[in-house]
């Protein structure tokens, strides 16, 4: 009797230890969940095939799709087609183990078809054996930078050019000056040395001569 008795009790004791564990486990999920929800970057899961198991309200909103609409998409189908292969070309490296972790900013297809520029960190979680179990995906909304920098860009090349334009008429504008002052001494040595010839033609005084 002592021994069934020991053994309930172990048994209840074990019994708790695993309520305890799984209350444990439920609070730290519940936890990360509302860390993952309440997060302003967006984040997304996706399978090893780069399938999207779940993703957060943040990436909805940045593309402006629902749960629903994304979840069962490939993740690159977001991605603009030119950034495609990019995209794949690492995300391959991830799952094969050439890389841990990869960023690249990249741009997105919202779902007005306008573009939306992210800057994507992906990170591959493996298990004991270091198979590939899943990738962590979480993109920041960076287009307001990269616009402000595209407008920097273009003011940047408008100055060049109205440099380049000021330029060529400093130059016009100084040959032009050159060009009036040469007309114009040209002109004034021309009128004396008529004078002056005049004079020597007209001088009757001896002495005069040599001065002029």
């Amino acid at each position: 009797f002592h021994d069934i008795k020991t053994s309930n009790n172990e048994m209840r004791r074990e019994i708790d230890d695993r309520k305890k564990i799984e209350k444990s486990l439920i609070e730290s999920e519940l936890q990360v969940r509302t860390i993952i929800n309440k997060a302003p970057t967006g984040i997304a899961l996706l399978d090893k095939e780069g399938w999207i198991l779940e993703c957060n309200p943040a990436l909805q909103n940045m593309l402006d799709y629902n749960e629903d609409e994304l979840s069962g998409v490939l993740f690159v189908q977001a991605i603009h087609p030119q950034d495609k292969a990019l995209y794949n070309k690492k995300f391959n490296e991830l799952i094969n183990g050439a890389s841990d972790i990869y960023r690249v900013d990249t741009r997105y297809i919202h779902k007005e078809f306008r573009e939306v520029w992210g800057s994507l960190s992906a990170s591959v979680v493996r298990d004991a054996a270091g198979q590939p179990q899943f990738v962590i995906a979480m993109v920041e909304d960076i287009t307001t930078k990269w616009q402000a920098e595209e407008k920097i860009v273009n003011y940047q090349r408008q100055l060049q050019s109205l440099t380049s334009e000021l330029s060529l008429i400093e130059e016009r504008e100084r040959r032009r000056i050159a060009n009036n002052l040469h007309d114009h001494f040209g002109q004034v040595l021309t009128l004396v040395g008529i004078k002056i010839d005049e004079l020597h033609n007209e001088a009757s005084s001896t002495t005069c001569d040599p001065l002029i």
